[in-house]
């Protein structure tokens, strides 16, 4: 589960991404978020199986959730909006260059 990602939903009228940086300890989950070119630390992550969650505070002070099922290096899952509507998110694993 550690390791790089590019997660990608739905926004407004277009797509947003958000590059995630996971370190695994056990359950466990930590790291960073980055997203428009500004990191935010990653809270309250936990894989449990194949369920994951974790979330982040952007830089404009909202809480981004995000709960998911991990298949390889895959990750399909929702993610909350600011405008409480609730999306899918998918992420891959960056792979080394």
């Amino acid at each position: 589960m550690g390791g790089e990602w590019r997660l990608t939903h739905r926004a407004g009228s277009g797509e947003e991404t958000v590059d995630v940086s996971l370190e695994q300890k056990f359950q466990k989950l930590a790291g960073k978020a980055r997203r428009g070119g500004v990191d935010a630390v990653i809270t309250d992550g936990k894989l449990t199986g194949e369920l994951v969650r974790f979330s982040y505070t952007d830089a404009g002070g909202v809480t981004r959730d995000y709960a998911g099922r991990v298949s390889g290096d895959r990750i399909d899952g929702t993610t909350k909006l600011q405008s409480g509507a609730t999306v899918p998110f998918t992420a891959v694993r960056k792979r080394a260059d």
